[in-house]
């Protein structure tokens, strides 16, 4: 009661204008909650939730409660309801929001350092620019969820379901991917160095100009996945699946993509340079001939034979050694 996020009709100005843009906001000073407010966050997030005094099946309910800027570092709020709650630069650092409802809540420059959000609902939440490296959302439920320019560095993502979310920009350098759900996700421009894939659903996302030097990607499905201008050096393609996927102008050097599925895929203008193709399935000779430096790129010795006497851009899609995928 004390603590309402305000509708948009009440969020406007007296004049019934619209509030200031984000821009003019950036001078002013941090927002944080009333001394009182804070007192009462404080004790919540000091809860036992094995004591007798919460039954069990009960979860705190904050859903629609304005508390930007206030510090619940080291909060216990698992399963907590703070659907459509506004958090704006709050402080979770290593507070626990497992299996907590966060549906379109406003999170952004939130700190959540190290913060567990396993399993947490997160469908819509908008977390721009917000600090989530080294925290775990394993299984975590982020479909549309807004993650530009966000820090998820070493961040834990196994499982997690990132279908449609907005990662544009996002570092996830070095995190933990393996079996998310990344279906047409958005991640152009995104810094996923070292990161770890292996499995990971990828089909129709947006990686344009997204730099994947070393990440490992074993496995993973990039069917129809845009990749144009991509940074893909050193990266472990081991068999993934690449059918149809668009990899103009990407860079390949010294990629694995040993029995990987290439059916369709667009390699005009990528970078081959030392790109290891054994086993590969799918390719045609024109395919590998609008790439660049092809000529050093390790393939079988039947489809090295091919390219070496075949001049001709267009060729009949010729199967590796082992089924397609």
């Amino acid at each position: 009661r004390h603590a309402p996020a305000l509708a948009p009709a009440q969020a406007a100005g007296a004049n019934g204008h619209e509030p200031a843009p984000a821009a003019a906001d950036e001078a002013l000073p941090p927002k944080t909650p009333a001394i009182d407010i804070q007192a009462i966050l404080t004790v919540l997030g000091r809860r036992n939730r094995s004591s007798r005094r919460e039954p069990q099946g009960h979860s705190l309910n904050l859903a629609g409660t304005d508390l930007e800027g206030a510090d619940l570092s080291q909060a216990h709020l698992e399963k907590a309801n703070l659907r459509d709650a506004r958090l704006e630069r709050a402080n979770f650092t290593q507070a626990s929001l497992d299996g907590a409802d966060l549906r379109g809540a406003h999170l952004e420059r939130a700190n959540l350092m190290e913060a567990s959000l396993q399993r947490a609902e997160l469908g819509g939440a908008h977390l721009e620019r917000a600090n989530l490296m080294e925290a775990r959302l394993e299984r975590a439920y982020l479909m549309k969820a807004h993650l530009e320019d966000a820090n998820l560095m070493d961040a834990r993502l196994d499982g997690a379901y990132l279908i449609l979310a907005n990662l544009e920009g996002t570092n996830l350098q070095a995190a933990h991917l393996e079996g998310a759900k990344l279906m047409a996700a958005h991640l152009e421009r995104s810094s996923l160095l070292d990161a770890r894939l292996e499995k990971a659903e990828l089909g129709g996302a947006h990686l344009e100009e997204a730099v994947l030097r070393g990440a490992e990607l074993s496995g993973a499905n990039l069917r129809r996945a845009h990749l144009e201008g991509a940074n893909l050096t050193q990266a472990y393609l081991e068999r993934a699946i690449l059918m149809a996927a668009h990899l103009e102008r990407a860079s390949l050097c010294e990629a694995n993509l040993e029995g990987a599925y290439l059916y369709e895929a667009h390699f005009d203008g990528a970078d081959l340079r030392e790109a290891r193709l054994e086993r590969a399935t799918g390719l045609a000779v024109g395919q590998v001939k609008a790439a660049q430096n092809w000529d050093s790129a390790r393939f079988d010795p039947e489809f090295r034979q091919m390219l070496d006497q075949d001049e001709t851009s267009h060729e009949t899609p010729v199967a590796g050694n082992r089924a397609g995928a």
